[in-house]
């Protein structure tokens, strides 16, 4: 972050430099047609970095600078003049759209290029001749939402309260449908950009973004003993040849479900985030609404290779359960859950490829969770005769704090008749976060994932 932020204090400076001298030139011009900008008269330029990295995110999924910067997405901007000046309206949910250079042109970690932010329908607003310079309170969230385009999950309102905008999010039940929230700050203060002037920015006011939500992801590795009974599935087998396309034995996923463990334990199915945030780098949540709700990941959303073939997107019989399993998985393209650590069970968003996670708003009161996982074991014994077998197991979380700006990743470790788990947490940009809890059922799952990083 160091070398970004002095790469962003660079751009800035030279970035200012160059308006002012623009700007003075074009009050020394002599052109009767050109419209005159008032003598030292600097624009307002917004620019705009996220913390966190890269992530390759999608429409839905994380939200990086990238996704910052592609059409569609922007950022939404409120501000409040501490002082009324003629001619100075307050920006209500401005939008502030990227029209510079691709990340093709210009690669890099974090791109801050004031004056290729657009807003104000592309006409500049300038701080001597419409604040006079006076202090202006500045804030900002992604990505942006106008209020004709609400919709039921992700940002649900808006609101403009005077010195104090809001913003109104509603979880999503399936990662599809998951939208990452940031909310901006200025990066040396870790605070709104309260009190700006044109002495204090030199003209560019930069947004430092960061992530007001929490997010689950899952991940999956099978774990297999050796030297035992190949036909008894209630046994655990030889490693050896026994998982992947052309093994005996596969391990298949139809559904998975995310709650609370009691009725008293849920997620906030809603909440308020405001813009204006007292504690540094700390998301500022209220009137949160607690429902019973469950996370799933449905069959459909599961990664294709370990995807179980059955009817619907819901646990049932079917009739032609075997039929399928026999032709599909074990002599056709699905390996199942195979050794390798940290599979992604959630599949990627279908156009960018991008991580799709379970976004929550953060919980300052630890609750305890639940995890079901619906799969099966599909094998073949020595005679050549194809057997299955539907399993559904639950696992007790225990407590958990969800906090902002941290991934929570379920750490699931399946054998032919036993699932154990662990939870680690990273932040945004990977780095292991300490946990005061590491959930762990049976003796191996702490030792056959590894920790990210």
């Amino acid at each position: 972050m160091k070398n970004e932020q002095r790469y962003i204090k660079s751009q800035t400076m030279l970035l200012t430099a160059m308006l002012l001298a623009a700007t003075l030139l074009t009050a020394c011009g002599t052109d009767s047609t050109t419209t005159e900008v008032p003598e030292q008269s600097v624009p307002i330029t917004l620019t705009a970095a996220v913390d966190g990295g890269i992530t390759r995110s999608g429409a839905t999924g994380t939200i990086d600078y990238s996704v910052l910067a592609s059409s569609g997405y922007g950022f939404g901007v409120f501000s409040k003049i501490e002082t009324a000046v003629t001619g100075w309206t307050d920006w209500q949910n401005e939008p502030v759209t990227y029209n510079g250079p691709t990340p093709a042109e210009n690669p890099g970690t974090v791109f801050a290029y004031p004056g290729s932010w657009i807003y104000n329908g592309g006409t500049f607003r300038y701080w001597k001749e419409h604040a006079n310079d006076k202090a202006i309170d500045l804030f900002a969230y992604a990505p942006y939402v106008s209020s004709a385009s609400l919709t039921a999950s992700g940002i649900t309102a808006i609101g403009g309260t005077t010195g104090d905008p809001t913003v109104t999010y509603t979880i999503a039940t399936e990662p599809q449908d998951g939208v990452d929230l940031l909310w901006g700050v200025n990066g040396s203060t870790g605070l709104p950009w309260t009190g700006a002037t044109l002495a204090a920015t030199g003209g560019p006011v930069l947004f430092t973004f960061r992530h007001a939500l929490a997010a689950i992801g899952i991940h999956v590795q099978a774990m297999i003993d050796k030297q035992n009974d190949k036909d008894d599935l209630t046994d655990k087998s030889e490693v050896a040849n026994l998982l992947g396309a052309d093994g005996d034995y596969k391990l298949t996923i139809k559904k998975v479900e995310l709650t609370g463990k009691t009725a008293a334990d849920m997620f906030y199915e809603q909440g308020i985030l405001h813009l204006k945030n007292t504690t540094k780098n700390t998301p500022l949540w209220t009137d949160g609404t607690q429902a019973e709700k469950t996370l799933t990941v449905p069959n459909a959303q599961i990664v294709a290779s370990m995807r179980h073939p059955f009817a619907g997107n819901v646990y049932t019989a079917d009739a032609t359960d075997a039929t399928k399993a026999e032709a599909i998985i074990m002599t056709g393209t699905i390996s199942g859950v195979t050794q390798e650590p940290q599979q992604l069970l959630i599949a990627p968003h279908a156009t960018t490829g991008a991580e799709q996670l379970f976004f929550v708003i953060p919980d300052a009161t630890a609750q305890s969770y639940q995890l079901k996982l619906y799969w099966c074991v599909s094998g073949k014994t020595t005679s050549g005769s194809y057997v299955a077998e539907d399993r559904e197991t639950t696992i007790d979380l225990g407590t958990l704090t969800f906090v902002a700006g941290v991934k929570y990743y379920l750490n699931l470790v399946i054998g032919l008749h036993t699932v154990n788990l662990n939870v680690t947490a990273e932040d945004w940009q990977g780095e292991p976060v300490n946990i005061s809890e590491l959930i762990e059922h049976g003796t191996s799952a702490s030792e056959s994932l590894s920790r990210r990083r």
